[in-house]
């Protein structure tokens, strides 16, 4: 394909999709769209390449001629053509992403119209026996014959591309066949009377239990416990024709809501056999029967509901200890370190963040120079482009991870995070929710969620969404633990007064005391008794007693360098703050003014008539 004549100037084809330069569109399948001129010539230089590595550098250098602000030009302009190219993700047949190089136009790119080639291709067979002068007569009675030759020609064209092996399948999505052997089920309804209704109520909303063998792909079986009680049983999750469990469970009802607990039951099923399912897909892996293998993708799909990043990165570091160099495995492993959102201690920088960066960039190398192609490795590309990037670039990198796979969705958390960081909670708030309907399994996402809206000043939603979660997690120490100190924060001293003599630290219960009591107005905030706390918790509870300035003096004391603390700027309490000029010089360290005004996205607080105002002033309108 390479030394294709495309010049910028005559129409040419990718595949059967027509391009027109001159007049910025594109046509397929009675279908057309226009392009802005750049993006028309980045389609134009990956096709007069077709075939050949384009690099990103090359592409910046002849398109927009910059040395600055081009990455994001770019990746905005192949986000665009994939689109309009429908390039499926998982299996690139137009734009190719080549790890650490650029892109190349990998489908077939000619100058001649190939549908009007393969119509006189088909009526030349139909026709060359005869004679010239009986050529035009042929034609004509032949016509519907040609046009069947055509049909045979796709058709086969069509088989032999899309069985070739080099294609992967798509997807499979399997069911879960419930078995229950030991009669655990009657025993659950007799000790807890609507347990059944409940499992179905569940599995009609997430569709997980089928006992149809053709759609299933996986075994639940219910075990009864090695205990006496009739209320716990343990389960055995089974993949296709491996007698051994990939995951195994201890599940007790105790006290619990018996609707609840099939609820519960559904949901981690539902995400621990949607995430393998997701992940066995996306991995270049020779090890899909290798049962070790296996059980290390279950046992990550199944600690990253109630922990993505640090239980779940160790699982892929271990995957890679006992299979090393397997691409797929390392492809994932730096996706898992990328997606942390950035940390920050104190106010300081997490100083453990240039060796997470340059162990991922190790692993992303390895893993495309060992085959591994895809949505994996773009996703991890485009993570690692962003860490290094500026907030504006940022967001618009982040913003082509898009889709609703386990990987897609666990790289999106630092997009949420972003989104808070620059103000734009309602955003991040529909994100979240949105992220919870398709996988209600993830712990980590409740809490964010909740955060979310403790930020936008929704108290008692922010209360109704992590109570959900402990329900659907039951002891887990850090959902109660966020729920106290949600409480002991922002609820009425009827219920935030117990829960502090509760507190288990005593630095933090003698600081939450005298919040509390300066609350009650019975005496002067003792803000002695919070210095141990971290100072973005400290200027909290100053603002929240109206006590800006002190709150002001600490958050000047942040660090730009520590990214991840400019989303602590935009909680409800400091709202009063952002009419200071003081507020705004912090935000301009934290380069979230140059953001605001380089994309045009302003934070939410602009839309409202107090501040608005004031940021059409100090940002523009």
């Amino acid at each position: 394909m390479a030394g294709t004549e495309v010049d910028g100037k005559r129409r040419f084809w990718i595949g059967e999709t027509e391009v027109d330069p001159e007049g910025l569109r594109l046509y397929s399948a009675g279908k057309e769209a226009s392009l802005e001129p750049k993006v028309m010539l980045v389609l134009v230089e990956l096709a007069a390449n077709a075939g050949d590595v384009v690099s990103r550098a090359q592409l910046i250098d002849r398109i927009w001629n910059v040395s600055y602000g081009g990455d994001e030009s770019l990746t905005r302009a192949i986000s665009i053509l994939r689109k309009h190219l429908e390039d499926n993700k998982s299996t690139r047949r137009v734009i190719e992403t080549v790890p650490r190089r650029g892109y190349r136009l990998v489908a077939d790119v000619t100058t001649e119209n190939p549908t009007t080639d393969a119509v006189a291709a088909a009526e030349d067979v139909v026709s060359a026996p005869a004679q010239d002068s009986v050529v035009r007569q042929k034609r004509r009675e032949w016509k519907p014959l040609a046009a069947f030759a055509v049909l045979v020609v796709v058709a086969l064209f069509a088989s032999v591309f899309f069985l070739r092996p080099s294609v992967p399948p798509e997807p499979e999505t399997f069911l879960v066949k419930l078995t229950d052997e030991d009669g655990v089920l009657p025993r659950l309804e007799a000790k807890a009377p609507g347990f059944e209704k409940g499992l179905q109520a569940a599995n009609r909303e997430q569709r997980v239990f089928s006992q149809d063998s053709a759609e299933t792909g996986f075994e639940l079986k219910l075990r009864r416990s090695d205990g006496q009680r009739d209320d716990a049983f343990r389960t055995e999750l089974y993949y296709r024709d491996l007698n051994v469990p990939m995951v195994t469970g201890q599940w007790v009802l105790g006290n619990q809501s018996p609707k609840k607990f099939a609820k519960q039951l559904v949901v981690v099923t539902s995400h621990v056999t949607n995430c393998f399912s997701d992940l066995i897909y996306q991995m270049d892996t020779g090890l899909q029967k290798n049962a070790d293998f296996l059980a290390m993708l279950f046992d990550l799909c199944h600690v990253s509901r109630t922990g993505i990043f640090r239980p779940g990165s160790d699982v892929t570091n271990k995957m890679i200890d006992a299979f090393p160099n397997d691409p797929g495995a390392e492809a994932l492993h730096a996706i898992l370190l990328l997606s942390q959102p950035t940390r920050h201690f104190k106010g300081r920088n997490d100083i453990t963040e240039d060796t997470l960066l340059k162990r991922a960039d190790e692993l992303l190398t390895d893993a495309g120079a060992a085959g591994q192609t895809g949505e994996l490795i773009e996703i991890g590309e485009t993570l690692l482009q962003a860490r290094h990037a500026g907030l504006a670039e940022q967001d618009t990198l982040l913003s082509t991870i898009d889709g609703t796979s386990w990987t897609a969705v666990t790289a999106g958390n630092w997009r949420v995070t972003l989104l808070r960081r620059t103000g734009r909670l309602a955003e991040a708030d529909y994100l979240l929710s949105e992220t919870i309907r398709k996988w209600p399994g993830y712990e980590d996402f409740y809490m964010a969620l909740s955060l979310t809206q403790t930020m936008q000043g929704y108290y008692d939603q922010a209360l109704k969404t992590i109570s959900e979660a402990r329900e659907l997690f039951p002891g887990r120490q850090q959902l109660d633990m966020f729920q106290e100190m949600l409480t002991v924060t922002y609820m009425d001293e009827d219920a935030a007064q117990p829960l502090v003599e509760k507190i288990p630290m005593a630095h933090i219960k003698s600081c939450f005391r005298a919040y509390r009591a300066a609350l009650r107005e019975e005496r002067v905030f003792d803000s002695a008794a919070c210095d141990s706390m971290d100072p973005t918790h400290r200027s909290r509870l100053f603002a929240m007693l109206g006590d800006y300035d002190s709150a002001m003096d600490l958050i000047e004391t942040f660090s730009e360098d520590a990214p991840g603390v400019g989303v602590v700027l935009h909680y409800a309490e400091f709202r009063e703050l952002w009419k200071t000029d003081r507020m705004w010089k912090v935000a301009e360290r934290f380069g979230l003014v140059e953001y605001w005004r380089t994309t045009g996205k302003k934070p939410d607080m602009c839309f409202s008539t107090e501040i608005g105002p004031i940021c059409n002033s100090k940002i523009g309108k």
